[in-house]
């Protein structure tokens, strides 16, 4: 408990008594712990991630960064806390993303996006970014595509070094003919779906999608153009052999080829990005409303306070 003690004085201002008003403090003390053990939990989820996680206040400072944002950022954590965005990226404010940090930042409009960045050694990476406002700023979910991205400019090269780069791609990948079955695969396409080589290549590519979709996705793959400058971004649910389904995310695009034009499928596992998302959700709302029931305790304890 707390205690309040105030002198009280005669008409002839003196001092003649002290009253003493007691609080019970139990319940605030509670939503504090409550509070401080929902932000650890919300920490320990983004520390453990695999997709890199910044913090950025409205000052532009960093306030937090997991280990895989600093391996993404080719930096030591200690290098980016307290310093800005501009400071560590000179001449970011001139680029296609600040745009839409600022955006986030000022206007608070969430945004998804897929970007290139350069670094101040002059290398490039592509990023694909979650960008949201939250009460700190803005938090930045962000997981290295590069090899995708290789993969892809690789299409614009030639098959040959196409299908190279493909087998090694951190993706999986694969080719689907114009009557919908799979021509070529890379081993991530197999690990990911459960299949061996032999049972994945020559199968048709509506045994990866959900039961209830196939309809759908028969529409679409008949709307796939034949043209080369043809993409889709899609976040789809996708089959396993053993029939479990997961979240992905699923890029379409075209191949011209000796035998014909091919729908080349890149596809994500994003469950742990999910989960992530879904727990950072919960996190937030969690906190806030422990912060609205101890702003809500402290004025009632104020008020009985004033009677």
């Amino acid at each position: 408990e707390a205690a309040h003690i105030s002198p009280i004085f005669s008409a002839k201002g003196e001092l003649t008594h002290y009253m003493a008003l007691k609080e019970d403090v139990t319940g605030r003390k509670k939503a504090e712990v409550a509070l401080r053990e929902s932000e650890e939990r919300f920490r320990t989820t983004l520390d453990n991630m695999l997709e890199g996680c910044q913090i950025i206040g409205f000052d532009w400072r960093y306030h937090y960064l997991n280990n895989a944002a600093c391996i993404q950022g080719k930096r030591a954590k200690d290098e980016f806390l307290n310093h800005t965005v501009m400071e560590m990226y000179p001449g970011i404010e001139q680029t296609a993303l600040f745009t839409v940090l600022n955006r986030c930042m000022n206007e608070r409009i969430a945004r998804k996006m897929e970007a290139e960045f350069i670094f101040p050694d002059d290398s490039k990476g592509w990023f694909q970014m979650s960008i949201q406002p939250i009460p700190e700023g803005m938090f930045i979910l962000s997981m290295d595509i590069t090899g995708r991205k290789r993969a892809e400019a690789a299409l614009r090269i030639s098959e040959g070094k196409f299908r190279q780069l493909v087998m090694s791609a951190p993706d999986a990948v694969f080719g689907v003919s114009a009557e919908s079955r799979i021509v070529f695969a890379n081993e991530e396409s197999c690990r990911l779906l459960g299949y061996s080589f032999d049972e994945f290549v020559g199968m048709e590519e509506d045994a990866l999608v959900p039961l209830g979709s196939r309809e759908i996705h028969a529409a679409q793959h008949a709307d796939y153009p034949a043209h080369t400058d043809f993409e889709q971004v899609l976040e789809l649910a996708a089959v396993r052999k053993d029939g479990s389904e997961f979240p992905a995310d699923i890029k379409l695009s075209h191949l011209d080829t000796e035998e014909g034009g091919l729908v080349i499928i890149f596809i994500r596992d994003v469950t742990r990005r999910k989960q992530a998302e879904q727990q950072l959700y919960l996190a937030q709302a969690q906190t806030m409303e422990q912060q609205r029931s101890l702003a809500a305790l402290e004025e009632r304890q104020r008020l009985g306070r004033d009677l």
